[in-house]
């Protein structure tokens, strides 16, 4: 099974492979200033890079929310910001870039797969300390950032889940759920939970009994090794003590290494066809140190140098 150093420490993707896509979307009722994180990322030191170099930018969401009655926040604006990213992520990928997608909340997720799809099949490899998984009625905001995973794997509304792909944007059977630690409040609403699918789940108490190296290597491989994924990463899978930039904190969560262990590790299978990382709010980032960080961390794991 792959865990050894010499898997662990290289990387064959090199810097230039690398394309930035900024993608500002932020779809809650009330700004926050998530949209803010692409910009600060870049000015904390992703610019400098060869991936920052070469990067494309998509407008900020504008509309006033409305939520639909399938339950969601206007379902209409967003399916059309996932088609235009899409559109982006596509093109990178055509060219033999692999982007990193600098969000924005993690309705983002949805244009991503939506674009590697129309290059090739799609596994994910979802990283974050919530499932997002809610149906849109039993979400309390309406927030496609509540049930991004829900919608990518195909439970939701038309309108979000379905592209003429003749199936959901990703399959049950090639996404694997990784850090999550919200099922007591999942339970608590009785809403959906990732472990009534055919997902492979690995809770945050699941990585601390088993061990976390052993849970990333059980995780690649229920996606298998040989086939392409795209890694999602929400920030707020970190321990709030180490990531206090996020609008809904939880206690407990994953260290800044193991973050790197994770990005490292996806980015030395030679398979990761690209990542998004989203949740970041430089509101709540007063001296721009957390900005700082996820550059250094991004840049570190990625070979970005």
């Amino acid at each position: 099974m792959a865990g050894s150093h010499q898997e662990w420490s290289t990387l064959s993707i090199e810097p230039e492979a690398y394309r930035i896509i900024e993608a500002p979307l932020c779809v809650e009722s009330n700004w926050s200033g998530i949209d803010m994180a692409p910009q600060a990322m870049l000015r904390a030191g992703l610019a400098k890079t060869p991936a920052g170099r070469d990067t494309v930018s998509l407008p900020p969401a504008d509309w006033r929310p409305e939520r639909s009655t399938d339950g969601v926040l206007n379902p209409l604006q967003v399916r059309e910001y996932t088609l235009n990213l899409a559109d982006t992520v596509h093109e990178a990928i055509r060219s033999g870039r692999v982007p990193i997608v600098l969000g924005g909340d993690c309705t983002i997720l949805l244009g991503c797969l939506l674009g590697m799809r129309r290059t090739r099949g799609a596994r994910l490899f979802f990283l974050d300390g919530h499932m997002d998984f809610y149906a849109p009625e039993q979400s309390s905001t309406g927030e496609t950032a509540d049930m991004e995973l829900g919608l990518a794997v195909g439970r939701g509304p038309e309108v979000l889940t379905e592209y003429g792909l003749g199936g959901p944007l990703v399959s049950e059977n090639d996404t694997a759920v990784f850090g999550f630690r919200d099922e007591a409040i999942v339970e608590a609403i009785r809403g959906p939970n990732v472990r009534g699918s055919a997902m492979h789940c690995a809770s945050l108490s699941d990585i601390r009994l088993g061990g976390f190296s052993n849970a990333i290597c059980g995780a690649l491989a229920f996606l298998g090794e040989s086939e392409p994924f795209w890694l999602h990463v929400d920030l707020d899978v970190l321990n709030p003590w180490e990531m206090p930039a996020v609008d809904y904190p939880m206690a407990d969560g994953l260290r800044w290494g193991e973050l790197y262990g994770v990005i490292r590790r996806c980015a030395a299978t030679e398979h990761l066809a690209g990542l998004d990382v989203t949740i970041f709010n430089p509101t709540l980032d007063w001296d721009g140190s957390v900005a700082q960080t996820i550059a250094r961390v991004l840049t570190a794991a990625l070979g970005l140098r």
